[in-house]
């Protein structure tokens, strides 16, 4: 039978790897304690035309404390940006304008997002020392129907859920948790909850998913110099590297 939405999911990443000369660039946040440094850039894949789109400044003025995570959508033309100091979450336009607050009153402080570009959706982590604050949630575009999709118990082996990526076509939720120091896996529901990968000697810190050849790669951090590291695993957990 032919499914409507996995065409336009295969078509929408035929069109993004075949037009390389109209790849977007690379979107990244700063953050700091110092509030005009807590900004949105964009950088070409060369290096070159690092710019800032953004810069929070704070309450009474833009409301935006701190830039504490950011998710790109091109094909609507949005920044999606998580203030973890005022558990917000914020867009903008790609050039940095139009800031427009999306939901307010997050629970617990949120981590990382990441986007269902088709289904406007948003992803995102929350992370607490109460072990089930430790939170996957899923809103719209719009801030409505915020719902959590998981919670961390004693009994999922979850610690923190501090970064996540998601592979709508894989109906797949993968997120790092750097109290565990574990690589997760689970369907979009939250359920089938499955560790894919064990960090040793560090914490896992960031994590991006290759939906074509079903790989994840993941960052870790240390005050070990080379335990600072990135590596892979497969969607099964094999293959870590």
């Amino acid at each position: 039978m032919f499914n409507l939405r996995s065409a336009l999911v295969g078509l929408l990443w035929f069109v993004l790897a075949a037009s390389p000369a109209q790849a977007q660039p690379i979107y990244y946040n700063t953050s700091s304690a110092t509030q005009s440094q807590n900004t949105l850039d964009s950088v070409a894949t060369n290096g070159s035309a690092n710019t800032v789109l953004f810069t929070a400044t704070g309450p009474g003025s833009n409301n935006v404390i701190r830039c504490t995570a950011v998710a790109v959508d091109a094909l609507n033309g949005k920044l999606f940006l998580l203030d973890g100091v005022s558990n917000a979450l914020w867009s903008v336009n790609l050039n940095g304008s139009g800031l427009a607050l999306v939901r307010s009153g997050l629970t617990n402080y949120p981590t990382d997002l990441a986007l269902d570009v088709l289904n406007q959706q948003i992803y995102l982590t929350t992370s607490s020392t109460i072990l089930g604050n430790n939170t996957v949630q899923r809103m719209d575009y719009s801030g409505s129907n915020n719902t959590t999709l998981f919670a961390a118990t004693a009994v999922s082996g979850v610690s923190r859920c501090t970064a996540i990526a998601v592979d709508t076509r894989s109906a797949k939720i993968f997120f790092a948790d750097a109290g565990a120091q574990k690589i997760w896996s689970m369907s979009l529901a939250g359920s089938n909850l499955t560790a894919l990968a064990t960090v040793t000697n560090a914490f896992p810190t960031g994590i991006a998913v290759d939906p074509t050849n079903q790989q994840v790669y993941f960052t870790a951090s240390s005050t070990v110099q080379n335990s600072n590291v990135i590596q892979r695993v497969n969607y099964n957990g094999s293959g870590l590297t």
